[in-house]
């Protein structure tokens, strides 16, 4: 199941978590400059300076692979914002910038609150942005992860670690990876709707969360998550905190598939 919280204290968040599940909260985003200021197109775009970007690209029913071309941030916002095609890409179906360190936008940081009920040291804050149709595929992360939802809409299905088993995750070489935007400590499927379990199999349970602008989700480490953007444009941020083991995660929290599919994860296990 997913647990809910309202605005949590630091030591509410730690009552939370300390049962290791998925965490949708609301009522925290309401202080943050970047939920009232990054409605507006004009002031997004005034905040960076409009040098080129590394996005992802997709055709229709073609998954989402890093573009060799570099699109300018005021052309990006007026696509996400306003339909304005960018000539120097071939006419995508969808376009998303994942993944990109909030070094790289200083102005647009300023905007953001760290979250405050959650006290873990944090590793690395990212932005993303993407329009319906934008997809993250299942995979799983070694750390604690904060999805907060600035404008638009997702839907997160997350599965169990315990059910690693049942998935037959394969393990991309870094080539593929890397087109894709995961790094080679990930395994994964390209999407749910492509799991197929045998008849015999223990069930899989899938939770689904709708994330809407305001909400954060807490994903704990080694839960597997899709994400599906269905409303944009979307604008999330993304925390990354060192474990709550620390920098280690014991041995015994992975299943034997998790620890032969992800080598980097043994840089982790204690």
């Amino acid at each position: 199941m997913i647990q809910k919280a309202d605005n949590p204290t630091e030591r509410n968040f730690k009552d939370e978590l300390a049962l290791g599940l998925p965490i949708q909260i609301s009522g925290s985003m309401a202080k943050w400059p970047a939920f009232k200021l990054w409605q507006s197109a004009e002031y997004i775009k005034q905040s960076h300076r409009d040098l080129p970007c590394s996005v992802f690209t997709a055709k229709v029913g073609e998954p989402l692979v890093a573009s060799p071309n570099r699109v300018s941030w005021h052309e990006l916002i007026d696509y996400f914002w306003y339909g304005t095609r960018i000539k120097s890409l071939p006419d995508p179906e969808r376009i998303y910038l994942k993944q990109t360190n909030f070094n790289n936008f200083p102005e647009l940081k300023k905007d953001l609150v760290n979250p405050s009920f959650f006290s873990a040291p944090m590793v690395e804050t990212n932005l993303w942005m993407g329009e319906r149709g934008c997809n993250s595929p299942l995979h799983f992360d070694y750390i604690d992860n904060l999805i907060c939802q600035v404008t638009g809409k997702k839907i997160i299905k997350l599965i169990a670690p315990k059910y690693t088993p049942l998935l037959s995750p394969c393990f991309l070489d870094s080539d593929r990876a890397e087109k894709l935007g995961l790094g080679n400590n990930f395994s994964f499927y390209q999407s749910t709707n492509e799991l197929k379990l045998d008849d015999s199999s223990e069930s899989l349970n899938i939770f689904e969360v709708e994330l809407s602008a305001g909400e954060i989700l807490y994903i704990p480490p080694l839960w597997w998550h899709e994400v599906d953007t269905i409303k944009g444009p979307s604008i999330s941020v993304n925390f990354w905190y060192a474990t709550r083991y620390g920098t280690r995660i014991p041995r015994n929290e992975l299943t034997s598939e998790q620890t032969l599919l992800n080598p980097m994860l043994s840089m982790f296990q204690s």
